[in-house]
């Protein structure tokens, strides 16, 4: 009977690893921090008005690129935890022997034994730094991600905003065009000038005022494009902001010393790293697996005795062989792609920083120049005005031309805040 007694305790043992394998596993479940669908619990009146800080938080919560990335991350982080143990060892329970008219339970042989694979070579170590470095370049990629959502976020918001201030000054143009109409007509009236005269102000008029619904139709558009964005079906009614700048820009030659820290080039060298140490992973593997064989056995005569055995793979086939050098091909492959990368980021690193500081230079002009001359302009028509030197068209002339030139101002600051979304990607994260 002790061959059934064996076999009661094995199956026992069985069924407490499983059930324990399962509570383990829940226990790591609990564990695992999980990652919540986060939606706006905001009513929609509470989108109304939006500065780039909530903009930017909503997006990064709202995003299902950055909650995928980080789903991939923790699971690369389970895959790290059991990457580098043993194979799972294999329990066998056999009998030999044994005839099938036989009622007696003493009659045959019982084996109850384990079998356990030895990786050799170091294969152990290889596919746990495998799975590390997989790890790093995942988190690579959702920061990657992150930086570029955020840069899209800021031009879409810059590109709204900049339309609503434009928005604005449109008005002004359009009640200054109502205001120089109402002066022809006092002048016709008066006898001054005929009814031809004001043609050419109802024309400047109605242009304003198309350009005006012009104007409301890209905005309303933008404000969609960002809302869609954030991940929101909120209207936004209003942006807050000002046009303000970054104070200082990006040297080119720090920024060509630190490629290899920007994340495009950071993610694509990890990359060649893990197929590096998947070739020497393949490599490890090239010597055979041996496997270990241990036996209990109860003998007819009722004694007990042990059978051991090692187990030696032929690697006959080559196929071992073969993967460890297509490995090691695709470890080339990844690192010229990695050059390359390297390579064409340098090239655009370069043209968008050109075009970086174009676009500065042009906003400059409108700031350190037009618009305070202008400025100035205005300031002297009015006090001209006041004391009765000069006519109210003139002044409504030059406040026009002011308003025209901060059009010009906002379009050249627009110009910037693209520019710097394109080059935010390529700056160098410590």
């Amino acid at each position: 009977m002790r061959s059934y007694q064996l076999l009661l305790l094995i199956t026992c043992l069985l069924a407490a690893c499983s059930s324990s394998a399962d509570l383990a596993e829940l226990d790591r479940q609990r564990q695992i921090p999980k990652i919540k669908t986060v939606r706006p619990t905001h009513t929609p009146a509470q989108f109304k008005q939006l500065d780039i800080e909530q903009a930017l938080q909503l997006a990064r919560a709202n995003s299902p690129a950055l909650k995928g990335a980080q789903y991939r991350v923790e699971a690369q982080l389970q895959r790290l935890e059991v990457a580098g143990n043993l194979p799972d060892p294999e329990l066998a329970l056999k009998t030999e022997a044994r005839p099938l008219n036989s009622s007696s339970a003493s009659s045959g042989e019982v084996f109850i034994g384990v079998r356990q694979g030895l990786p050799l070579g170091g294969e152990l170590s290889a596919a746990e730094a495998v799975a590390q470095e997989q790890l790093h370049m995942l988190k690579l990629k959702r920061d990657q991600l992150e930086i570029e959502l955020e840069a899209r976020v800021r031009g879409a918001f810059s590109a709204a905003l900049m339309l609503q201030k434009a928005l604005a000054l449109q008005t002004k143009r359009i009640d200054i065009a109502g205001e120089q109409l109402l002066l022809l007509k006092a002048q016709i009236e008066a006898g001054e000038l005929t009814y031809a005269a004001i043609a050419n102000a109802n024309m400047q008029q109605s242009k304003l005022r198309n350009q005006q619904f012009a104007l409301m139709r890209k905005l309303q558009s933008a404000t969609k494009q960002l809302a869609t964005h954030l991940g929101i079906s909120s209207e936004i009614n209003s942006l807050l902001g000002s046009l303000e700048t970054a104070s200082d820009l990006p040297q080119l030659e720090q920024l060509l010393a630190n490629l290899e820290l920007i994340p495009i080039v950071a993610t694509a060298n990890s990359e060649a790293q893990v197929a590096h140490l998947k070739a020497k992973l393949a490599a490890a593997r090239r010597m055979p697996q041996i496997e270990l064989e241990l036996f209990y056995r109860e003998t007819e005569l009722g004694n007990d005795a042990f059978d051991a055995a090692v187990i030696l793979e032929l690697p006959l086939s080559g196929r071992r062989a073969a993967n460890s050098r297509a490995a090691t091909a695709d470890a080339h492959a990844a690192q010229q792609l990695a050059n390359l990368n390297r390579q064409e980021t340098q090239l655009q690193l370069i043209e968008l920083h050109a075009n970086l500081i174009f676009a500065k230079s042009q906003l400059e002009s409108y700031r350190k120049d037009i618009v305070p001359s202008l400025e100035e302009q205005v300031e002297f028509a009015q006090l001209s005005h006041q004391a009765g030197d000069s006519e109210l068209s003139e002044l409504l002339k030059t406040q026009e031309s002011l308003y025209q030139a901060q059009l010009g101002e906002l379009e050249a600051w627009l110009a910037l805040m693209v520019t710097w979304g394109d080059i935010v990607p390529f700056l160098p994260q410590q």
